[in-house]
């Protein structure tokens, strides 16, 4: 019974320890950390280096115009910007609607048959005459100045990628599009300071520019071509920083449905990405990208929900076999918690929108658990491919208004 209770009380300790740090710890940590060690950098908002500009697209023909409208719009010199549309075997009309914009300088390759954003990526890289190359997808839109704040970092020869900051938006309130604004707030926090100190941990593909020359080839195995691109050009030495003033946006997935086919993709892109890269997590030779924010954003995030469960039973088993406070004071809250989480999860079932912002970010939290527990079941599995299947309510952009 005594040796029971040892191992009960140090996966208890355990868990507590990998939760607490995942929400907690990492992020007081890492501002401490930053406030201290954190590397000044220079912008230079007179380098204007050639740049090209690279559109994902696949049955995109309700956004593709205005995609391209918003990138003919950008306030950067016509004569340093080229703006290449790389269609991933559409059947629809996305590739008649391109071919419009081909009297304004707009190029447009075809990849058939469909192989994903990944080898799509390639055919581009293959084509950009740009020094700096950037990445984004049909449906996310560009605020005029976007090119502006990001190439000014490619002046310091140290910096090989530069991620923009994606901001999710929504015609509905719903608890998914509420989680999603509160998630990516909470993001902005952490990958500033993640940019300060070392490297940011991943750029996000809706905004995502690479020095052209380094990553000659993307793995088009990989589900998230543009955290592996990340990770990528930190293992060559270079940095990759977070520009929060170069602005991207697109609609947030107004459904649990939609917010699901998402999430769990790249839930599986990320494991395939952490164990190609294996090498780098722990590994200080990295700098404080291996050794803290890698496996603290990404590895832990993936393997917290095993963690928290683990968390909850050893507490209730040392709740009824001993008389540990810790294990006690344990118990009652997150006790506590399962039961408003419970009352959130079966909310979100009957009603998608609630007044109270505590229900909904219970409701995106567990969702959130939920996604990662079915991505590992797809990895596991087999089951998924590098082609996408969208979700269609981040298309419905209406009318775009103001970029």
């Amino acid at each position: 019974m005594e040796v029971l209770i040892i191992i009960l009380l140090v996966l208890f300790v355990i868990s507590l320890i990998q939760v607490a740090w995942t929400y907690i710890g990492y992020l007081a940590f890492l501002f401490l950390i930053s406030r201290i060690l954190g590397k000044k950098h220079s912008v230079d908002d007179g380098y204007m280096p050639h740049v090209s500009l690279l559109i994902i697209a696949h049955n995109e023909e309700k956004v593709i115009g205005k995609k391209i409208e918003n990138s003919l719009s950008l306030d950067y010199p016509k004569d340093r910007i080229e703006i290449i549309v790389i269609d991933d075997g559409s059947n629809d009309r996305t590739r008649e609607i391109v071919r419009e914009y081909e009297k304004f300088g707009v190029k447009l390759i075809e990849q058939n048959p469909r192989r994903g954003k990944a080898s799509a990526i390639n055919l581009g890289l293959k084509s950009a005459k740009g020094e700096v190359i950037i990445v984004t997808d049909a449906n996310s839109m560009f605020y005029r100045d976007a090119v502006r704040k990001i190439v000014r970092h490619f002046h310091d020869p140290a910096i090989g990628g530069v991620g923009g900051r994606y901001e999710p938006r929504g015609s509905e309130a719903t608890d998914i599009v509420l989680g999603n604004l509160m998630y990516w707030k909470f993001e902005k926090v952490v990958r500033e300071r993640e940019s300060l100190l070392d490297s940011v941990v991943g750029m996000n593909g809706n905004i995502m520019a690479i020095r052209k020359g380094i990553i000659e080839k993307v793995d088009e195995d990989l589900l998230t071509e543009d955290f592996d691109i990340t990770v990528s050009l930190r293992e060559k030495g270079f940095r990759v920083l977070y520009e929060p003033e170069a602005f991207s946006w697109k609609l947030a997935p107004k459904t649990l449905r939609d917010e699901i086919i998402q999430k769990r993709r790249r839930i599986v892109g990320t494991i395939q990405t952490l164990l190609r890269h294996k090498s780098v997590l722990f590994n200080p030779k990295y700098g404080w990208y291996g050794m803290l924010i890698l496996p603290s954003h990404k590895l832990f995030q993936m393997i917290v929900p095993f963690f928290f469960a683990l968390l909850v039973v050893s507490s209730f088993c040392l709740h009824l076999a001993t008389d540990l406070v810790l294990a006690h004071l344990a118990s009652h809250l997150l006790s506590a918690f399962l039961l408003f989480s419970t009352i959130s999860i079966l909310l979100l079932r009957l009603r998608p929108r609630t007044k109270f912002l505590l229900f909904s970010l219970s409701k995106y939290f567990f969702v959130q658990h939920y996604e990662v527990l079915l991505g590992w079941w797809d990895y596991l599995r087999g089951n998924y491919k590098v082609t996408w299947e969208k979700a269609e309510s981040t298309r419905d952009l209406g009318e775009v208004g103001e970029w």
